[in-house]
């Protein structure tokens, strides 16, 4: 059994809560969360580009940035490139090395890393979440969980020179959702290896007069995080920095309309081994 822990039964925010959380909280937690976020991107002709999301942590002074199996496996260090920005402009840097575990077809176990020298992590302005910012703990029912990636295709691709001399422009995404319950997680869905998250087409917004917010189809956001929030009571004091990183996104259901993420004591066990 993978070593996560089932948080204590929590109390779900009243209405009149979640709307103070979030008008306290979330222009903050999109500020906070893009400091750790990159994106990977694989080249492996002129044409072909794939791409997911990545989020850089620190352990024992080193930098990994933790993704989904699938969005590299594919590749090796040489034709994997890493940006920060959400323009190219050339910022790009290669992992100096690679690994993963699962990823194919069908698998659960979906999880893989990038290392990133001093170098590089100085170039894109990458910051690194510390372990004390990565928890094991299994989402609390009803607390805010923030979903961040990098969805869909890139909005515009520009050539500049040669062929590997490109600016690539896209938008970075976050949504807030609230945890469900582990009784109505759908079928499939391993418990002590993944957690999951609803992602309808739309929501009605916290706020009024917002109306009915969007949320954009998936492909792109594997390997972003899933964050519990750790949002209290309008009462009490709350910083971005507790923000806590629970998995990595490797699926997504557009029927369905769930995001499911790897708990973050794969990638644990996964760099331990390596």
């Amino acid at each position: 059994m993978d070593p996560y822990v089932h948080a204590s039964p929590k109390k779900t925010l009243t209405h009149a809560d979640a709307v103070a959380a979030f008008e306290q909280s979330g222009e903050a937690i999109k500020f906070e969360v893009p400091r750790y976020t990159v994106r990977i991107c694989g080249i492996d002709d002129e044409t072909r580009i794939e791409a997911g999301t990545g989020i850089g942590v620190r352990i024992s002074g080193r930098c990994f940035v933790l993704t989904a199996a699938h969005v590299i496996r594919e590749y090796d260090a040489k034709s994997l490139w890493i940006f920060k920005s959400s323009s190219w402009a050339n910022q790009r840097v290669q992992p100096r090395a690679v690994g993963h575990r699962g990823g194919k077809p069908g698998d659960i176990l979906d999880v893989g890393y990038v290392e990133l020298d001093e170098v590089a992590v100085q170039h894109l302005g990458l910051e690194c979440l510390s372990l004390s910012r990565l928890t094991t703990i299994s989402p609390p029912e009803g607390d805010f969980i923030a979903l961040n990636g990098i969805p869909a295709k890139p909005h515009e691709i520009k050539q500049r020179g040669g062929p590997d001399d490109l600016d690539i422009i896209w938008a970075p995404f976050i949504a807030l959702t609230i945890q469900l319950p582990e009784s109505v997680w759908h079928e499939g869905v391993d418990r002590s290896l993944e957690v999951e998250v609803d992602y309808p087409e739309s929501y009605d917004a916290l706020l009024p007069g917002l109306g009915k917010q969007l949320l954009p189809d998936a492909p792109g956001m594997s390997g972003g995080g899933l964050w519990i929030c750790n949002l209290g009571a309008r009462s009490e004091m709350w910083s971005a920095t507790r923000l806590q990183l629970a998995g990595t996104i490797t699926a997504w259901h557009p029927i369905e309309r769930w995001v499911r993420a790897n708990r973050i004591a794969q990638q644990l066990r996964m760099l331990a081994e390596d």
